[in-house]
């Protein structure tokens, strides 16, 4: 009987209005068969050839719905939309106040942009019809980020694999023009890395002014964002090319340990990038002169020093004293190593961060953070940990701007054992 009823909803929608697109919920109850799927595809077909299905018509849709948790990694399926609230709830609850900042669903926005993905944002009106403030919020958030960057959000398609730039990109869909999208204020400049095509123009989506930009290793760029272009949230480059981009092998710095210390012109924060990208991929220069993790009696046998470096080795001895390979891409937004007994986390931290960094995916309970070198203990908050459902949440930090390093910032996040990390895919959400 309720197959018959809902089937003649379908056709009955179908024949009144002529939808583009279905979107189904709850198959996991019953079998393929028992729902009569394939049935259903070809009634909603006969009335629309072009008709898009969600994938919770069983194995009868067309793109995948992962809900609530941020894909590690890119789907297997080439189209796919996050389902995602503002909170924790779908549909209003006026007692769930743990709302997202609209600078955690810009990023996460930019997280789904940059795998290819679309984002479903759930609003949950009152039983009035009117919006709660705190969503109305969010919304204006959002909104003020997509009006600005409409560019860089319709017009793309998913961006570079790992090793590239520090942070999300997207491309046009000839591959003429690379977008970053950059969470963070660097003074320092943005390095984008192993880029064969040569660079036409750089520009930041939403500001009018020049952004200069220079070679500094074979097929690397140094960008440098003047501080009134940073977005509050997040910042858009646009890197424009004559052809369509061409990219290099992803290669690790070249630096050496005595290159590292020599007084040189190259800039401390630029020796520093190159260090964490080495020990990132578990190459840690210093495995053989640090004696201690506080590194009081650590002095390089390198002259002229350069004391910049030094003392950034010193402040953070304690993250390369025997650490090693940091843990794989789409945890975290940034460079990080491991201590020997993998039960502490380190973060590299680049510049001034737009809001709280995160953390996805990490099965762990924490015991305590802090930023190395000097002892500010920080709280973090989890999102989106439902507890209905295996995935972790997301781990947000939020660090205070006057204790960030002028070069990199080193935050370290002790584990209550070796570290497990969830990559898996994420589904639907079953029993909520």
């Amino acid at each position: 009987m309720f197959l018959n009823y809902y089937q003649t909803q379908l056709n009955e929608l179908s024949i009144k209005f002529k939808p583009d697109l279905m979107w189904f919920d709850g198959d996991w109850e019953h079998s393929s068969a028992e729902w009569q799927s394939d049935k259903v595809r070809q009634l909603l077909y006969s009335h629309n050839p072009n008709v898009i299905i969600n994938a919770r018509l069983d194995a009868h849709g067309d793109y995948e719905t992962p809900e609530q948790g941020v894909p590690i990694v890119k789907p297997a399926n080439p189209y796919w939309e996050l389902c995602y609230t503002m909170n924790d709830s779908w549909g209003y609850q006026p007692y769930d106040k743990k709302y997202k900042t609209a600078n955690m669903i810009i990023r996460t926005l930019v997280d789904c942009l940059s795998m290819g993905g679309n984002l479903l944002l759930d609003i949950g009106p009152k039983a009035d019809g009117t919006i709660p403030l705190e969503q109305q919020n969010i919304l204006k958030g959002l909104g003020r980020w997509t009006n600005k960057h409409a560019e860089a959000i319709y017009s793309i398609k998913a961006g570079l694999p790992n090793g590239f730039f520090n942070g999300k990109t997207t491309l046009s869909k000839d591959e003429k023009t690379l977008y970053l999208y950059l969470d963070y204020q660097d003074n320092n400049g943005i390095i984008l890395s192993n880029i064969k095509s040569k660079i036409e123009q750089v520009t930041v989506v939403g500001y009018a002014g020049k952004i200069p930009y220079k070679a500094i290793d074979n097929n690397d760029y140094l960008i440098q964002i003047p501080e009134i272009a940073y977005d509050k949230d997040v910042t858009v480059i646009k890197v424009q090319f004559k052809e369509s981009l061409k990219l290099d092998n992803p290669t690790l710095p070249n630096l050496t340990y005595k290159n590292l210390f020599t007084k040189s012109d190259e800039p401390t924060a630029l020796k520093v990038k190159k260090t964490i990208s080495l020990l990132n991929d578990g190459i840690n220069l210093f495995k053989d002169s640090l004696t201690s993790a506080d590194g009081l009696d650590f002095k390089p046998k390198v002259n002229p020093l350069d004391e910049s470096v030094n003392q950034w080795a010193i402040k953070n001895a304690e993250a390369l004293y025997q650490t090693g390979k940091g843990i794989p891409a789409g945890h975290f937004e940034g460079k990080t190593t491991l201590s020997a007994d993998l039960n502490t986390l380190y973060l590299f931290v680049e510049g001034k961060p737009n809001g709280p960094i995160a953390i996805k995916g990490l099965k762990n309970q924490i015991s305590r953070i802090r930023i190395v070198g000097e002892g500010t203990m920080l709280e973090h908050t989890v999102y989106n940990k439902l507890y209905w459902s295996k995935v972790p949440g997301i781990i947000y930090i939020d660090i205070p701007k006057d204790r960030l390093d002028k070069d990199v910032t080193v935050i370290a996040v002790l584990l209550d054992g070796p570290i497990q990390l969830y990559r898996e895919k994420i589904t639907a959400i079953e029993s909520n």
